[in-house]
């Protein structure tokens, strides 16, 4: 990340160096920067582009590091969300439709996303995914197919009470625990 975190910096430089009608590094860039002179228009279009592709590729860097901290994220708002509703099934907290719905719409959504953080290259980010996940990718791309799927229909059993919602949330349980018994290492 790094590396490229400096060739990204170098190469802002670079062509911010164009763009500004400074001197650049290369010999051979004067011709180039006296066509442009005349042509004001392209410098600023030219800072615009190089920021962008710094920002571009350095938040590339910056997401590949962070696929820790996301996937821990994830999980702990599924596991928040789970909670909410089981909070709900137990009587610990009066039953809420629309907050139940909103609980299990997020776990969807995670669920959606999740597998996308598990990209080629990247099974040494977090200590306790198993490498299954990569040599099975399907399966657990699967899995997390099941849980968005039983999610949203939690979610929209939620609308029709209590009793309705009970035997959905214990479906999306069961995916949990299903997907971490295989894909999760243990402590």
């Amino acid at each position: 990340m790094l590396r490229s975190t400096i060739t990204t910096a170098s190469s802002l430089r670079y062509w911010m160096a164009f763009a500004l009608k400074a001197s650049p590094a290369a010999s051979d860039s004067s011709r180039w920067v006296q066509h442009h002179e005349r042509n004001p228009d392209m410098r600023g279009l030219l800072v615009a582009a190089s920021i962008v592709v710094a920002l571009a590729t350095g938040g590339a860097a910056m997401a590949a590091s962070d696929l820790g901290a996301q996937r821990e994220a994830d999980m702990k708002a599924i596991g928040s969300s789970l909670k909410t509703g089981f909070d709900m099934v137990q009587g610990k907290t009066d039953f809420d439709a629309a907050k139940a719905k909103a609980a299990m719409e997020k776990i969807a959504a995670k669920a959606t996303e999740f597998p996308t953080l598990f990209p080629a290259g990247s099974e040494k980010v977090d200590s306790k995914a198993s490498p299954d996940i990569w040599t099975n990718k399907a399966d657990f791309e699967a899995h997390a197919a099941k849980l968005a799927t039983d999610a949203t229909a939690a979610a929209a059993a939620a609308g029709n009470g209590l009793d309705a919602f009970k035997p959905a949330l214990v479906a999306v349980a069961a995916n949990c625990k299903a997907c971490h018994q295989t894909y999760r290492l243990s402590d």
